[in-house]
């Protein structure tokens, strides 16, 4: 009976240690549970925060749920020469000299410790003075009934941003458990306090680029109305005088009598010089117009604008017999009025070029070589050409081609003010493209010009 009785009594017992231990593990398990779902929280809260205060506050405000101390901050790390942070976030019993925004001098080598490993991070304010990130408001803290402080590092990319900051009244308040939660949060906060970091230079940048873009952009406003007036300028009070003084010349010459052979000579000199000079300031306007006309892309056809060139150009000199070869169609996406400048320079190049050519021949169309395809197809451009069979130049001076006033060929041989090729070349750069051009001497010559497909 007794054997019977003890047995029933350690059965007892065990159920009561089962049971015991069963509701150990539901309450851990409801609290691991809570812990996740804080944890969660937390995570939630930072990720939906955009600027490292909004991301300190919210994280704070979730933290001291979990972990019960008496006060907690967010430092972070403004100047580590200087040993200096910024209080970024505060949750708990306030200071005043350690509200958010406020600088705080930092200790010794405090920002040094946070980024080597194994350093201690909890210390006690009775024992150890000058350690924490705050040491001429440790007084002030104990007042507050702070004894003890754990620093946890804000590290991202091996570099410390910051420190999470932990009150406790008691040692016993801070568990490992806690420790974990603090670790673990820790490392997400200093995460997104980096990401957002990261946005703000951006932002910074950004609106810094949208600024100098702004100066930028008024300051070419500013150049394009001076260039304006001055072409303004130069096509009225410029031109004006020479057409004075080509008038007064051919009145010299019909209206006295006599004149001797020197003097109708220099009177044809001054004709001749004063309408040279007016070519010159009106191709120059024409180069001038060519950077201030707001381009107007839209899709022509530029076999089309080729054939009205060659009209004109027979109509100024219907006696030559040149031969032209071009396309039905060659359709693009550009501005059709700078398109027209820069055909006309082009092809008036060629025509003139071929004056003392048997069989003149100037040919203009898109390139199919694969020589050209190949290489600016990686470029997104398509490659046309105008090409004859005049006279040709030294291509070891090609590069001066596209430069204003050089001239390849004596004036006395050919006229010209060496300005078309320079306005042909501004107007393909606005287009994004590019020219260059291949010669030999007295085999012709073939210009290239790129456009976006």
């Amino acid at each position: 009976m007794l054997q019977g009785l003890a047995a029933n009594v350690a059965v007892s017992l065990e159920n009561a240690w089962a049971m015991r231990e069963l509701e150990h593990a539901v309450t851990n398990q409801h609290r691991f549970t809570q812990r996740l779902q804080l944890l969660h929280e937390i995570d939630k809260a930072i990720l939906t925060a955009r600027k490292p205060s909004e991301i300190a506050n919210n994280a704070l405000r979730h933290i001291i749920r979990l972990v019960p101390c008496k006060r907690m901050s967010v430092v972070m790390v403004v100047d580590k020469a200087a040993n200096q942070g910024q209080v970024l976030a505060v949750e708990g019993e306030r200071y005043a000299n350690l509200a958010p925004g406020n600088r705080v001098q930092l200790a010794e080598n405090f920002i040094e410790k946070l980024e080597t490993p194994g350093q201690k991070t909890f210390i006690d304010l009775h024992e150890q003075t000058g350690e924490t990130h705050f040491p001429a408001s440790e007084a002030k803290i104990q007042q507050l009934g702070i004894r003890y402080v754990y620093h946890a590092p804000l590290i991202a990319h091996g570099k410390a941003l910051g420190v999470l900051n932990l009150g406790f009244k008691e040692y016993q308040e801070f568990t490992n458990e806690h420790l974990e939660i603090i670790s673990e949060v820790a490392d997400s906060l200093a995460t997104a306090i980096h990401h957002a970091q990261l946005d703000e230079e951006v932002q910074h940048y950004t609106q810094e680029l949208e600024s100098r873009v702004a100066e930028r952009t008024a300051e070419l406003e500013y150049i394009n109305k001076e260039m304006e007036s001055f072409s303004y300028s130069v096509s009225h009070d410029l031109r004006a005088p020479l057409r004075a003084i080509t008038g007064f010349a051919l009145a010299l010459k019909e209206d006295v009598k006599n004149i001797s052979p020197l003097a109708n000579e220099y009177t044809g000199r001054i004709i001749r010089a004063a309408k040279k000079m007016d070519q010159i300031i009106f191709d120059l306007l024409d180069l001038s117009k060519v950077n201030l006309i707001q381009l107007d892309c839209q899709p022509i056809d530029l076999a089309e604008i080729a054939q009205t060139v060659i009209n004109e150009l027979r109509e100024l000199d219907p006696e030559r017999n040149v031969t032209f070869v071009l396309p039905d169609k060659i359709l693009v996406y550009a501005d059709q009025g700078l398109m027209k400048i820069a055909l006309q320079n082009l092809l008036s190049n060629a025509w003139k070029y071929t004056r003392n050519t048997t069989s003149p021949c100037i040919e203009f169309n898109e390139a199919t070589d694969k020589k050209h395809i190949e290489h600016n197809k990686k470029r997104d451009q398509r490659v046309f050409y105008v090409k004859d069979n005049g006279i040709g130049f030294d291509a070891q001076y090609s590069d001066k081609l596209f430069s204003a006033f050089n001239r390849l060929h004596p004036e006395t041989e050919f006229e010209g003010t060496g300005v078309g090729l320079t306005t042909v070349q501004r107007i393909i750069l606005r287009h994004k493209g590019h020219i260059w051009a291949q010669s030999r001497p007295g085999h012709g010559a073939t210009f290239y010009f790129t456009l976006p497909e």
